[in-house]
């Protein structure tokens, strides 16, 4: 139902209206009333029939005043015409403007996907809950369907799969949402001591072991089969170190039992800097490079069917040691760890 209240110099009797939606959906506005207040003052109604939030067209209003010499209709421009535009934004309202009997209740989650409608990349598909960023995307404009071969992507300021809503700078995490839609949640910790949530440089950051090595970690409960049989993949981690007075370091283990499939090191002991290492039983491929410092950086890692790189915002590093072995990762289930770890 749209409701215009209508105020004039004349007699509210002497105006005409015209309902129109532009733009967008096809829609009737139907049921028009007009109701006289006081003499000069009213009510214009009409109900726009099939509405739907995901609406998106335009809603125009003209009223006019039919006591103008020449009047046949009341439309846009007329003279001695007034009119009002309302622009229909998708997915603005948090509850239901029209009941149906079957959606009367809205508790912010209308596709029941666990994100906040506000928070959806479409708040009517289960299938679409994450607005991925170009970078993990094959398609530039479809921002609900991320790119093929993504197999896992934790974000610090959507740690929760709600932006964060459900946490605060300091709050211990013991969840960390995979948000590239195969559900490998980091979410167990065996010693009680949980990463927390940091903001700094008004970034947010999953700190492991900030007051020194406290066994703080979390791993996957679910197994993850991303890398299974791969030969060539990369691994991006942003990482900002409090300190580089700490050695060998595990930032990242991507492991079957105790052993070692994937992992990254920082602060090697050997060389210092960075370490990058892929393992199956009895044959390892081992490359050292960089020299680590404090700074936000972005952390690339890449392996082929020739060698292992390890790449800081973008620029390769040389290599201090190398030892490369042409192998394919285990097929063995493994299970992703995330920790501060001294190894």
């Amino acid at each position: 139902l749209w409701t215009l209240h209508v105020s004039d110099d004349e007699d509210f009797n002497n105006l005409d209206v015209k309902w129109e939606y532009l733009f967008g959906e096809d829609r009737n506005l139907d049921n028009q009333t007009k109701t006289k207040l006081t003499f000069n003052t009213g009510r214009l109604d009409a109900v726009m029939k099939g509405y739907q939030d995901t609406d998106d067209g335009m809603l125009l209003v003209t009223v006019c005043e039919n006591d103008v010499p020449g009047y046949s209709s009341c439309n846009y421009m007329n003279e001695g015409s007034t009119s009002i535009q309302f622009e229909l934004i998708p997915h603005a309202f948090s509850i239901p403007i029209i009941c149906d009997g079957n959606f009367c209740q809205n508790d912010g989650d209308l596709d029941d996907d666990g994100v906040k409608d506000e928070y959806d990349a479409d708040p009517n598909d289960p299938n679409k809950s994450t607005i991925y960023p170009l970078a993990l995307r094959d398609n530039a404009s479809d921002n609900s369907s991320p790119m093929s071969g993504l197999a896992l992507w934790l974000d610090a300021s959507n740690i929760d799969g709600n932006n964060n809503t459900s946490l605060s700078d300091g709050d211990a995490v013991s969840e960390w949402k995979d948000l590239s839609g195969n559900d490998i949640d980091i979410d167990k910790n065996d010693s009680g001591n949980l990463p927390k949530l940091i903001n700094e440089q008004n970034k947010n950051f999953v700190a492991f072991n900030q007051n020194g090595d406290n066994n703080e970690h979390l791993y996957s409960s679910k197994t993850f089969e991303g890398l299974k049989n791969q030969n060539k993949f990369s691994i991006y981690i942003v990482q900002k170190l409090d300190s580089l007075a700490e050695t060998d370091m595990d930032t990242i283990s991507i492991i079957y039992g105790n052993a070692d499939i994937i992992a990254f090191e920082n602060n090697s002991w050997v060389e210092g800097g960075y370490r990058f290492q892929t393992c199956i039983p009895g044959i390892c491929s081992d490359v050292r490079s960089g020299n680590g410092n404090t700074n936000i950086n972005l952390i690339t890692l890449q392996k082929d069917s020739s060698n292992l790189k390890i790449l800081v915002n973008g620029q390769l590093q040389d290599n201090h040691n190398e030892v490369f072995e042409n192998t394919d990762t285990s097929t063995a289930d493994l299970k992703i760890i995330l920790s501060g770890l001294k190894f």
